[in-house]
């Protein structure tokens, strides 16, 4: 796993140029974010010493700057992704060079230019969730905002819920991530956007599910519930692994 995760940051770095790159969510990193999940009998602390070994070597072989987040984070202040990604690529271009202003755990403090720099940690199942509710005209977006920034746990909504209000292809799109599983269930968030969106007469027009989720968090009838483009079922995490032949509780 160690191997596979330094070999995708190593030719992501050689495909991709952050100083070209133009996008809407937040990211400071041809390889952003790379997290490493317990599943079955694989602890927590297997993942934060799996996820220290290969920041190192990222910073030491790709002269990249590593940042450990969540159950890695040797840092307060790095526990959380927003903070240590916030202001992307061209913040932290800016600021790594100040001493202890975004000192990172391993690597140069100098920005890659290329490559800019990687969050690397431990952490938990999330579930990544997408809600469009419309093209992206200026009322469409100032709404998918103000939903995601009612929702979200920082401003006092569903504990375990980061949400941000996106323009994604033309569409006014509602970010979420689920970062606590055990305390909020997709249909709840799904149910909060679409109460924010009621008071404002607005509705969900889709939703889709990027990357793959446990069984546990399936419930009947959730593709057609949630307006889902594809199927659930394309997403579940414990078929896929026993397709792979791993008999692994998730």
């Amino acid at each position: 796993m160690a191997n596979a995760a330094f070999n995708a940051i190593k030719r992501a770095s050689e495909l991709i140029d952050l100083s070209e790159h133009r996008g809407v969510h937040p990211r400071m990193g041809a390889s952003d974010v790379v997290p490493f999940v317990p599943l079955g009998d694989a602890s927590m602390d297997e993942c934060i010493l799996i996820s220290r070994a290969v920041g190192a070597r990222v910073g030491a072989e790709l002269a990249i700057p590593v940042y450990l987040y969540e159950y890695s984070a040797t840092k307060p202040q790095n526990r959380n992704l927003a903070t240590v990604r916030k202001g992307g690529y061209e913040a932290i271009r800016g600021d790594i060079e100040q001493p202890g202003l975004r000192d990172p755990d391993f690597g140069p403090s100098k920005i890659n230019l290329t490559a800019g720099a990687s969050a690397i940690g431990a952490r938990q199942l999330l579930i990544a969730f997408n809600v469009y509710i419309g093209s992206a005209s200026s009322e469409s977006l100032a709404t998918a905002k103000a939903v995601a920034k009612a929702i979200r746990e920082s401003n006092g909504g569903l504990k375990g819920l980061k949400a941000l209000g996106l323009e994604v292809d033309g569409q006014a799109q509602v970010s979420m991530n689920i970062v606590d599983i055990e305390s909020v269930t997709l249909k709840q968030a799904f149910d909060a956007v679409m109460a924010e969106l009621k008071t404002r007469d607005q509705s969900v027009e889709w939703s889709e599910i990027i990357g793959l989720v446990p069984d546990r968090i399936n419930f009947p009838g959730a593709t057609r519930y949630l307006q889902l483009k594809d199927s659930i079922e394309d997403h579940i995490l414990d078929a896929k692994l026993r397709g792979a032949g791993y008999d692994i509780e998730v």
